[in-house]
């Protein structure tokens, strides 16, 4: 009945079926699917949870409640079902790749990427989670484990060509642009689907044909002009070519075109903040909130905007507002880090904890907790310091800070190179300061006295500045720890 479209009728029989028999978790299970199905999502929720009222263990209407949750919204109380049943089920590859979507949605890539391993650990074969976890990957820059988990598809999945599009985002990632256009170029022969098309998109842009990119991206605009990988490929195609009015433009009109797309508001919002529009920037951004998205990621936009115009009370209000909301927001606790270390870095130094504990390959949130350790605790600061140099060794930043700390522990020989190439790359009047200082601590004044001059003169006030370094003894001045 249900199928042939008398669904009314059939939701009754299934209801009389239901209230008869109990017990009948067939008949139920199949009434619960029936109101999904006719948008009926309160009947369902409710069916459920008289259901676990009588039995908590129920693990049918576990798992229904669960998949019901996510696609409500309510991620923690799909969190609790599905961690039950993934008790009674831990054999089961569907209930794992439950748990991976619960993840995702809140924001832990490795604990997400844990479960979709064992479900394709019970289930090799499972096409849409080894598609999961290699987006996973490749959503955090792992294009080489991507590949890996690609590759170890079974035979009959290899030449399917969902997976050999994943396969060539990854090989574009991991930077083989010729085996990923030997591919591209095979699947367009055959059809030009979209995904292909932005593929040819990248690889023109790697070649510098950028013209011809933005040609790709806007014939997947021209189908389909919600297509947030097409809009942001358009967009770098522009900006490439430093053409950043037109940019703007051309993702207003995508904003006209679907004013309730949260992703293509907050694209045109970060264009506007790149043209210093900050008005309209901010405009864009309260229209990516009024989108109907529940993403935290417009507040936090605002809030940047909020810290440039110099209200740093209402973006501290507004990141811990998303912060209370989500404890597990990185960007925002990462901003509140920012904009309280100066006036609380205990305060800072908790937040920058709790990044790391989320995510242990932030860099960035590794280098500032170390810099705010080592003023009072080079010691805890060093292990930080020295994993933000193993995951970006050229960035001068976190070379800058492991020097620094290697300079609060007096080992001024160790902290010489890592300042000398934070100075080389970035040749800033402060790390010109910072490896002047120590070249006159290890006495190689030749070296630090021009190099103190040269950065006093760039900015005379850098010794107040920089008071956290120590000053060394320097001719008419005494040191101002006793160094």
């Amino acid at each position: 009945m249900f199928q042939q479209g008398k669904r009314d009728a059939a939701l009754a029989e299934l209801q009389q079926l239901t209230r008869k028999y109990p017990d009948d978790r067939a008949a139920r299970t199949r009434l619960v699917a029936a109101y999904g199905a006719m948008n009926r999502l309160a009947d369902a929720e409710r069916e459920l949870d008289t259901a676990l009222k009588r039995n908590p263990s129920d693990q049918d209407a576990l798992w229904q409640r669960g998949q019901l949750d996510l696609a409500t919204g309510k991620i923690h109380q799909a969190e609790n079902d599905l961690g039950k049943l993934v008790g009674f089920r831990s054999d089961s590859a569907d209930v794992h790749f439950a748990m991976a979507t619960v993840h995702r949605l809140k924001r832990e890539p490795q604990l997400e990427q844990q479960e979709l391993t064992e479900a394709l650990r019970l289930n090799s074969s499972f096409l849409a989670a080894r598609l999961t976890l290699a987006r996973s990957f490749l959503a955090a820059g792992q294009g080489e484990s991507a590949l890996h988990v690609l590759d170890e598809a079974p035979k009959p999945q290899k030449d399917l060509v969902s997976l050999l599009l994943e396969r060539n985002w990854a090989l574009l990632l991991s930077g083989d642009v010729s085996g990923a256009q030997r591919m591209v170029e095979a699947i367009l022969k055959a059809k030009r689907l979209p995904d292909a098309v932005l593929q040819d998109a990248v690889i023109k842009m790697v070649n510098r044909n950028f013209a011809g990119a933005a040609q790709q991206a806007e014939e997947v605009l021209h189908a389909s002009p919600s297509d947030v990988k097409a809009a942001y490929l358009l967009t770098d195609a522009y900006l490439a070519e430093k053409q950043l009015p037109r940019a703007v433009e051309r993702v207003r009109q995508l904003v006209a075109q679907n004013p309730n797309s949260t992703p293509l508001q907050m694209l045109l919002g970060q264009l506007l903040a790149s043209s210093n529009d900050l008005l309209q920037a901010r405009a864009a951004f309260e229209g990516a909130k009024k989108a109907g998205s529940q993403s935290s990621e417009p507040d936090v936009a605002l809030a940047r905007l909020d810290v440039r115009e110099k209200r740093v009370p209402e973006a501290l209000r507004r990141l811990q507002a998303v912060v209370s909301r989500d404890g597990t927001n990185v960007p925002a606790l990462m901003g509140l880090a920012e904009l309280t270390g100066p006036s609380n870095p205990q305060g800072a130094i908790e937040l920058y904890r709790s990044v790391v504990a989320l995510d242990s390959s932030n860099f960035v949130a590794l280098n500032d907790l170390a810099y705010w350790l080592a003023k009072s605790n080079p010691d805890q600061a060093l292990p930080f310091a020295q994993k933000a140099v193993e995951l970006a060794a050229d960035n001068p930043d976190v070379q800058d800070t492991l020097g620094w700390i290697y300079y609060r522990k007096r080992l001024y020989q160790t902290a010489l190179p890592y300042l000398k190439e934070a100075a080389k790359h970035s040749p800033t009047a402060e790390r010109e300061f910072h490896l002047a200082l120590t070249y006159l601590k290890t006495g190689n004044t030749a070296a630090g006295q021009p190099l103190l001059a040269s950065a006093l003169s760039k900015d005379p006030e850098l010794f107040k500045k920089e008071s956290d370094w120590q000053d060394p003894v320097l001719p008419g001045r005494g040191s101002q720890r006793g160094d």
